[in-house]
């Protein structure tokens, strides 16, 4: 993955006709999310970032939350070997940088190859950083990511959102339930 992670165009946000494979020019490295940055200064950039190994109701209902926000919607994906949660179904970070840049709602993606946010939100100094409902309660982050990350939010300007409920969405609870059918 990593000679993809190497080349992007930075590409213009809605209005044009987006060819079929359009979630291709949506990928890019990490290192240009300063650029994307520097592109969309006069706009305000959400950043949305996970694991995102199934795409389900449960994210398009966050995706939608952290788009309402602003007007770019940058989602960055955990690389492979920062994943600690062993699951049953689990998709390479490729693919799941595909699937999210496949959603016309996603403006850019891009992998992470740390265990959080940091790196990302480093470069992109997203105005809204948005995390789901399940890191209301920073005593429960055993990692304390979302501790560090709120704060470099902060430290910019920026601010941390907390997602509102999925339903009860989530990708552990979903691969239980199949289980049990």
């Amino acid at each position: 993955m990593t000679d993809r992670r190497t080349v992007s165009p930075i590409r213009p946000v809605a209005g044009a006709e987006a060819p079929p494979d359009n979630w291709r020019q949506k990928i890019v490295p990490l290192a240009d999310l300063a650029r994307v940055r520097s592109q969309f200064r006069d706009r305000t950039i959400v950043l949305c970032h996970g694991a995102f190994d199934l795409v389900h109701v449960g994210h398009m209902i966050h995706f939608e939350e952290a788009r309402a926000l602003g007007d770019i919607l940058v989602v960055t994906i955990t690389a492979d070997r920062h994943i600690t949660k062993k699951r049953s179904v689990s998709m390479r970070e490729d693919y799941r940088a595909r699937q999210v840049a496949a959603l016309e709602i996603v403006d850019y993606v891009a992998i992470v190859d740390e265990p959080s946010a940091v790196a990302a939100l480093e470069a992109l100094h997203p105005d809204i950083y948005v995390k789901g409902p399940e890191y209301s309660d920073l005593l429960l982050d055993k990692s304390s990511n979302i501790s560090h990350e709120k704060a470099l939010v902060e430290s910019y300007g920026g601010r941390v959102h907390l997602a509102g409920l999925r339903d009860g969405y989530s990708t552990t609870k979903l691969i239980q339930q199949m289980r049990v059918a």
